[in-house]
This record gives structure tokens, sequence and C-alpha cells, in this order.
């Protein structure tokens, strides 16, 4: 992964001393229990072709109380998204032995938590830990005690991050991050939802996320709606990279 960055009275007083200091406790309070915006929330796809993907973020001009602004970027495959918090649909509602059987579909990028009766436990199972007929031997996986031919109660599905990171800029940076898939986890063709998180969304004026070809998926994205349209900096950088690739495609 390459970062590169560019810059461009007595009791009157005790009164306010003590509204000054709830003041600065209601600020941290709120500071440490705000939200953050988000202001990219996409499909991309990588191909066979694609070798990074690329985050791009340009900074407003101005900040709104702050000196830097901080960016999160979160990832996951996109299958285990859009399973994430559901209970799966076809296992063996008992086990063989200690070993669980799953007929759906399993992400790698997602954990199972199967809950079980006898055993009165629930084991998180990674996805990578199934075998490719959809098993996995629970004993493997847990050092709690599990009852052979136990009942499955329920086993549901969260997605796991894949690639995540977080970006610092201030007024007028323009950050460039590349994820490349030889040293990160994303993985040529498959899809990936991607979040990108912040904030306070109008310190952001723009952003570029995308596989390096840059022919499924991903794109532009602005900050705060209060400022419209696509930064010039980050705008020229997306077609620099666009036109190599184009280039690279046909030679």
């Amino acid at each position: 992964m390459s970062t590169t960055y560019s810059r461009s009275t007595t009791t009157a007083i005790a009164v306010i001393a003590l509204v000054a200091i709830a003041t600065a406790l209601i600020g941290v309070a709120a500071a440490q229990t705000a939200s953050l915006d988000t202001i990219e929330n996409s499909t991309i796809e990588t191909t066979n072709e694609t070798e990074y993907v690329e985050l791009d973020i340009e900074f407003a001009d101005s900040f709104n109380d702050t000196s830097e602004e901080s960016v999160e970027f979160t990832s996951y495959q996109e299958a285990a998204w859009q399973d994430n918090g559901t209970e799966v649909g076809n296992y063996t509602g008992t086990l063989n032995g200690t070993t669980l059987k799953v007929q759906d579909e399993i992400h790698d990028h997602a954990t199972y938590a199967v809950e079980l009766n006898q055993s009165a436990t629930t084991v998180n199972v990674n996805g990578t830990e199934f075998a490719s007929d959809g098993t996995v031997d629970l004993t493997t996986v847990t050092a709690d005690s599990i009852t052979a031919d136990d009942t499955v109660l329920s086993l549901t599905i969260t997605a796991d991050t894949v690639v995540t990171d977080t970006v610092t800029g201030g007024p007028s940076d323009t950050v460039n991050v590349r994820y490349q898939l030889n040293t990160t986890s994303f993985e040529q063709q498959m899809e990936y939802r991607v979040f990108v998180e912040t904030g306070d969304k109008s310190n952001i004026q723009s952003g570029y996320v995308s596989p390096d070809d840059a022919t499924i998926g991903g794109g532009f994205f602005d900050g705060d709606d209060a400022q419209p349209g696509f930064g010039v900096g980050v705008a020229i950088v997306a077609i620099a990279v666009a036109g190599v690739v184009a280039r690279r495609r046909g030679s």
C-alpha cells in the first residue's frame, strides 16, 4: 500500500469557569459519541486484470473547528455483506458427531455463529475453516466441549472486513492510497462493498474509490452536499489513471 500527500470578576469568574468546564465536558462527550458521516456506500468489482483498488480523497479548502480530518475506509465481500446478520438457510439441524454441514455457499470473509443446544455454547467459525464440501468439525475450532450429535439451534452470518484503513489530511490536501491485491486481502474477480466515512463530511470536498482498471463499480463521490461537483485535484488523478489503464489494456 502506497500513500502520497500534497498541501497546499470572583463569583462571576467562578461561574464562568464552571460554565467553561461544563461546556468542555459536553464537547468531549459529544465527540466520543458522535457517529461518522457516510460519504460513500457502493459496490466495486475487481477483474482478472485488476492490480489495486484506489482511494483518493480531496479535503476541503477550510475545515470546521479542526486542523485535520480523518477518513475511514472499510470493505467487505459483497455476498457476505448481503447476508450479514441473517441466518443460513440450508444446513444440517443435527451435527454428525461433532461435524456441521452447510449446503449454502460459504463466504470466506464471514464468521458463522453456531448456537448449540446440549453443548450450551455458541461456536464461531471463520468461513475459511469450512472444507470444500461445506463441513467443519467444531472441535477443531473451539476449546468448548461439544456434545456429539448435538442440535443446532441457529446459524448466523456476520460479514468480516476485508481491507480497512484510516487516512488523515488537512485543508486542501489530496490523499491517494492504492491497496495492492498482492499485499492486501483484496482478490481478483470479486465484488466488494466499500464504505468511506468521516467525522464531518463538510471537511471533504470529494473522493474516488475504484479498482485500477475502473471498468465496473466505484467512481466519484462528493463530500458535503453544500460543495457539489468533483474536485479538480482528484479528478485529474482519476482521469490520468484511467488513461494509463486504457493504454495498457490496448497494448
